[in-house]
């Protein structure tokens, strides 16, 4: 069982393929099934639908396209035969695997170089029924879990502006809101996670690999308790030398609630976190847009967060953190970088 950890960011697209070259390693190497868990925020239902579907020889990519009709209508008739008999013909090439279409219709590259890459695995160890011996698994999240993306990243805009703006008490109300709200739906995620993997431990299956964004170490430990054979744990982005992984400041914030609860933080450490979010926030802006190869891409994200990690940690008292709202974050941002430069 390895849980592999680390940003979900659709510019870490290398790293994404990290964890799956892994994948085909361990098929190569064994003859049982092996599992690969998304991260996602599929129903329970959709989760069963997608597997199932997966299981009886679908493409990743096309289960998960139609993973919302999960409707005995769709399943029973038509759909789920139109869907086999694509796949069986894209595998014997009458029908060609257009990536880049897929790609448009997910409307999500990170999620599409996933199921690319998964796509080829799983037609590369089809067995003559028409099986794969690798095996597609998709979050299930719970019926009370509601995460609302784009209500998070209109938050998250709002946070950065009232940030720079120097109004750092109304962005505080609502970071707290809503890392307290991430915090609360990740213990459940976990929990339901931890379930979905155990419940994939049997004969037959070689390997599990798990692919989950960098907060997600509880779930390691969950499964350490239940002890868990051959339980590795990798964070697949890391390129410090001494293997020590940062987490973006607000990663910290969310993590140390999940552990020890919001009454853990002192005001400085919610501070620490509102105004290292916001320079991550600020540096990804001015850095990434001009950034096209996806490895060098990937290597300026760890960067960023190592420099917005560090900026957060010189914050010692209230005095450094009105001297930081009064100057305000760039210009803050500027004298360091320059400060820097001289020495």
């Amino acid at each position: 069982m390895e849980l592999h950890l680390g940003a979900h960011d659709s510019c870490n697209k290398s790293s994404v393929l990290k964890s799956l070259e892994r994948v085909d390693e361990i098929l190569d190497l064994t003859s049982g099934k092996v599992y690969v868990l998304l991260e996602g925020l599929a129903t329970a239902r959709e989760s069963e639908i997608f597997e199932n579907r997966t299981e009886s020889g679908i493409l990743p990519n096309l289960a998960y396209l139609f993973m919302d009709k999960t409707d005995k209508n769709f399943s029973s008739n038509k759909g789920e035969r139109f869907l086999k008999e694509l796949t069986f013909k894209i595998q014997t090439g009458q029908h060609p695997y257009d990536a880049e279409r897929i790609s448009r219709m997910l409307g999500d590259d990170f999620r599409s170089v996933e199921l690319a890459y998964l796509d080829s695995l799983f037609l590369k160890y089809m067995d003559k029924k028409d099986r794969s011996r690798l095996g597609v698994l998709i979050e299930g999240t719970a019926d009370d879990v509601e995460i609302d993306l784009e209500a998070l990243k209109e938050d998250d805009k709002e946070i950065f502006k009232q940030s720079m703006d120097g109004n750092f008490n109304t962005a505080l109300d609502l970071f707290k809101k809503d890392t307290q709200k991430t915090a609360s739906d990740s213990l459940i995620r976990e929990n339901m996670i931890t379930n979905q993997i155990t419940d994939h431990i049997k004969n037959g299956v070689s390997a599990i690999i798990a692919r989950f964004g960098s907060n997600h170490t509880g779930i390691y430990h969950r499964l350490s308790r239940q002890g868990i054979n051959n339980l590795s744990r990798v964070f697949i982005d890391n390129k410090d030398k001494k293997n020590q992984y940062y987490f973006e400041p607000m990663s910290v914030v969310i993590r140390k609630i999940m552990n020890q609860g919001a009454g853990s933080l002192s005001e400085l450490d919610w501070y620490r976190g509102l105004i290292g979010h916001t320079v991550f926030q600020f540096l990804y802006e001015y850095f990434m847009p001009g950034v096209e190869d996806c490895e060098d891409t990937e290597l300026l994200y760890q960067d960023l967060i190592l420099a917005s990690f560090k900026f957060s940690a010189m914050i010692e008292n209230y005095q450094d953190v009105e001297e930081i709202r009064v100057k305000g974050i760039e210009s803050t941002i500027g004298e360091i970088i320059e400060s820097g430069a001289n020495n």
